[in-house]
């Protein structure tokens, strides 16, 4: 069974600025909200701090290499929408100080007064956050098992807004690089971790909406895309009922179709955590293009609080495939550092909120 703890509460304070005159104004000021998920492509910055990948350490990766990669980053960032999203929820950022050069330097006139990060030890980058929105809490979630690794965080951030909170997970699961079926275990670990948390909330009758991103190199139709040959860590709803013997580590049911049509209890959901998938609605055949194939890896999953008719609800979802983050060919373009070019090997997804 895997180790899960709900680790100290970590509020970062570290890089807060003053909101520029002119920049937009989130939370109390705002009825609506953008925020941004996106795998960044590892951004390391050009110091030696020891657990870089090879390829990050100098001479192979210069401080020129590390400002072009930030250049490009920014320029990407604040192509998904005017001023930049207000929350920018980024995977594979090295650490707090990458994140915060690439804040101050990069991308200042945005506004983004609160950052976090925080990684387990032995792990090379991790999850983290730009927003202007305040951050009450950060909760870090390991998970691990003996064959694991290391620890894997799953961030929890708890940002003030019109109304209240809404709270927002941040992932990055175990790729597939040793084989779908070989890594499938960890990613089902992932899952475990992070209903167990939602469960928890849920005991405790807090009731604030949730929405749970990042890249978790896993399609939303993972479980039909393997003819179900063994179980997935996302269970698209309607399959629960196939694994009814398996629900004690597949934690979620997810719905791919319309939004605004709750699913019926049944069918294994009524002690599930069910959440949405707005990749239904998007006509982008996928954020990641890997061996002549789009995958759907990169995700939001949305509570039912944000269609309920009340409060913040959702608006719209597409992704971020403008002409800084896509080549010539419609397809994510990673940086290239000898030419300085391109930005990430993922595009980001952009979601948006509206308060009624």
């Amino acid at each position: 069974m895997p180790g899960f703890s709900a680790g100290p509460v970590l509020f970062m304070g570290l890089a807060f600025q003053v909101i520029l005159a002119g920049c937009p104004l989130s939370g109390g000021g705002r009825a609506e909200l953008t925020l941004l998920s996106w795998n960044v492509q590892n951004l390391f910055d050009d110091a030696v701090q020891g657990g870089e990948y090879g390829e990050f350490i100098p001479p192979q990766w210069t401080t020129a290499n590390f400002n072009d990669k930030c250049a490009r980053l920014a320029l990407v960032i604040q192509e998904a929408a005017p001023g930049g999203p207000d929350v920018v929820l980024l995977q594979e950022a090295e650490n707090l100080a990458a994140l915060e050069y690439l804040n101050r330097v990069y991308l200042k006139s945005c506004g983004y007064r609160y950052l976090a990060l925080d990684k387990p030890p032995g792990q090379a980058a991790a999850v983290g956050i730009l927003t202007r929105l305040p951050i009450s809490q950060v909760i870090m979630h390991s998970y691990s098992t003996p064959d694991t690794g290391g620890d894997r965080y799953i961030a929890e951030y708890r940002l003030e807004v019109s109304g209240g909170v809404i709270i927002v997970f941040n992932n990055h699961w175990k790729s597939k690089l040793e084989g779908a079926a070989e890594t499938e275990p960890r990613r089902r670990m992932a899952a475990e971790a992070l209903t167990r948390r939602l469960e928890s909330l849920r005991r405790g009758g807090e009731g604030h909406p949730v929405i749970i991103a990042g890249d978790f190199n896993e399609d939303i139709e993972e479980y039909r895309l393997i003819d179900r040959a063994y179980p997935a860590a996302l269970i698209p709803l309607g399959e629960q009922s196939r694994l009814a013997e398996e629900t004690g580590f597949l934690l979620y049911s997810f719905d791919s179709g319309d939004l605004r049509t709750p699913p019926a209890s049944g069918g294994g959901t009524e002690n599930r955590e069910v959440f949405f998938s707005p990749w239904g609605l998007t006509s982008g055949t996928g954020s990641y293009y890997y061996q002549g194939s789009w995958e759907r890896i990169d995700q939001f999953f949305l509570s039912r609080e944000f269609f309920d008719g009340q409060g913040w609800e959702f608006s719209a979802f597409s992704l971020n495939s403008g002409p800084e983050a896509a080549d010539d060919q419609g397809r994510p373009r990673g940086f290239n550092k000898t030419t300085g070019k391109g930005a990430s090997d993922h595009f980001g997804l952009i979601l948006r909120l509206r308060l009624l």
